[in-house]
């Protein structure tokens, strides 16, 4: 589905924050909505921890992913 989206002319400046084998699914249920995060967020997000999730084969204990899992969770994931 990653391929089919990214080469979309339909979708632009995508960023790959992680790309790793994960032992469970951290989105179940994610219905593709949109949700407008803040400055102060869209600032952490790009400032956390990424490749600490390669190095460790990825959450639980990522900084980014649970910023991002957090966020989820508050805009009705």
């Amino acid at each position: 589905m990653y391929r089919q989206v990214h080469a979309s002319p339909l979708h632009h400046g995508i960023v790959e924050l992680l790309h790793a084998a994960v032992a469970q699914r951290h989105f179940q249920g994610w219905h593709m909505g949109f949700s407008q995060p803040g400055a102060s967020l869209m600032l952490a997000l790009s400032q956390a921890d990424w490749d600490g999730a390669r190095r460790h084969g990825g959450p639980p204990g990522n900084h980014g992913v649970q910023l991002l899992l957090d966020f989820w969770q508050r805009s009705g994931g």
